[in-house]
């Protein structure tokens, strides 16, 4: 009887050592379609990957980013060991929200901070209603730096970026839309490149959506060249296909530029303004 409990015990083993080699199998190869992306897209002209993936691909290039982050970070990935894990790296919210580095961090130590992970890009879409009062507020959105091809359905802005055309790279023009991504060092970025824009003249208008983070410089530096802030009643439940979110911080709208009197009579329906006296 012993002996056949044994029997088992050894078989029950040897078939979960089997599964977790094809687990682990399954990370590596995970990691090589990430260096082949790489790879391909190096060797391709600016603005033509996208394309390139909807055109022989059988996954979204937002699967693609996501293979590719793997392979970016394949040292710590390869440690996991798990390709349930690679999944969750490759179904997260979009770099807008946390970084690259940080949500390979994150996973690895089984820590998500939720506020970190909403963000204005391309998997999690602002509510129509504010988008229009910043229509209104504006008169017209000609460029939203931080978005994506589902999210310009609502935004409509007459020109916009993606992840793929790298919008800190790109000149902002005209009355801008910016909700960008929320994660320490990308923030910070888009945040100083709006005000120099500003600064130099490009930029007539913008509206800037972002938690409310006062205790840090981006916001003190945000707030000191804005005209009026709208700090939101309540949260924002952003949006995928498949859920909305539950973020545990409030929000706040920046106006920069030189009608104000618009801002406040549109954005205080939703939250208390504050202005520069």
């Amino acid at each position: 009887m012993e002996e056949v409990a044994l029997n088992i015990a050894q078989k029950i083993n040897t078939l979960h050592e089997g599964i977790m080699s094809l687990l682990h199998q399954g990370v590596e190869k995970a990691v090589e379609i990430g260096e082949l992306l790489t790879t391909k897209k190096a060797e391709l002209k600016y603005g033509e990957f996208g394309t390139w993936i909807k055109d022989n691909l059988v996954f979204t290039d937002r699967t693609a980013r996501r293979y590719m982050l793997l392979f970016d970070n394949k040292d710590k990935i390869l440690q996991v060991g798990n390709i349930s894990e690679a999944y969750k790296m490759l179904e997260a919210p979009k770099t807008d929200t946390v970084s690259d580095f940080n949500y390979v961090e994150q996973l690895l130590s089984r820590k998500t901070n939720i506020v970190t992970m909403f963000t204005g890009n391309n998997e999690w879409y602002t509510p129509d209603e504010y988008i229009e009062l910043a229509r209104k507020t504006m008169g017209i959105i000609d460029l939203d730096p931080a978005s994506s091809d589902v999210a310009q359905k609502t935004i409509k802005a007459k020109k916009y970026f993606t992840i793929e055309d790298n919008g800190l790279d790109q000149e902002w023009k005209g009355n801008i839309w910016l909700n960008p991504p929320y994660s320490g060092k990308e923030i910070v970025l888009f945040i100083d490149k709006i005000i120099n824009e500003y600064q130099i003249g490009n930029i007539k208008q913008a509206i800037v959506l972002t938690n409310d983070n006062t205790d840090t410089s981006w916001f003190h530096k945000l707030a000191k060249i804005s005209s009026v802030i709208c700090f939101l009643r309540g949260r924002i439940k952003f949006y995928n296909a498949d859920e909305k979110s539950a973020p545990t911080n409030g929000q706040v709208f920046f106006y920069i530029g030189n009608n104000p009197t618009k801002f406040k009579e549109y954005f205080s329906e939703v939250g208390l303004i504050m202005q520069k006296a």
